[in-house]
């Protein structure tokens, strides 16, 4: 009688073990959503950025109403000033007064509950030069002035 209920023993332990791969594979393909919902109802959820980067060729600067206006593909961009905007041109301290159109502009804005864009930082002077290293880089220009010479 010994034989058949170790038989049955081995059975029980042989499902049981083969069980557990398929139930931790269950449990791995639960969708990644419900772990982010979990976390707004904790309110451990992932702050969005407060500020962004902005850039453009200055179209116009309303000393009024303290706006800059950036050129666009598609639409304009205006961007605040505030008494709190940093403002530099050529790496020293400036002033509204110093943005003019036609200029460079680059800097961070932060978004106001009304959607403005506030200006946290705004940095006067030409588009930056690209680097050798990076793409799209003056490499090949570089190559043909060694040529020239």
């Amino acid at each position: 009688m010994k034989a058949p209920v170790t038989y049955l023993a081995a059975l029980i332990a042989s499902a049981l073990f083969l069980s557990v791969p398929f139930q931790a594979a269950a449990q791995e393909t639960k969708p990644k959503t419900e772990g982010k919902e979990k976390a707004k109802e904790e309110g451990k959820e992932k702050p969005k950025r407060e500020t962004y980067p902005y850039n453009g060729k200055v179209k116009a600067a309303d000393k009024t109403a303290m706006t800059v206006t950036l050129e666009g593909k598609e639409k304009e961009r205006v961007v605040s000033v505030t008494s709190e905007t940093k403002i530099m041109k050529e790496g020293k301290p400036a002033t509204f007064g110093d943005v003019a159109a036609g200029e460079y502009v680059t800097g961070q804005v932060k978004k106001t509950p009304e959607g403005k864009e506030n200006a946290v930082s705004l940095y006067l002077g030409k588009a930056p030069e690209k680097k050798g290293g990076e793409k799209g880089g003056d490499k090949k220009k570089e190559g043909e002035k060694k040529k020239a010479e």
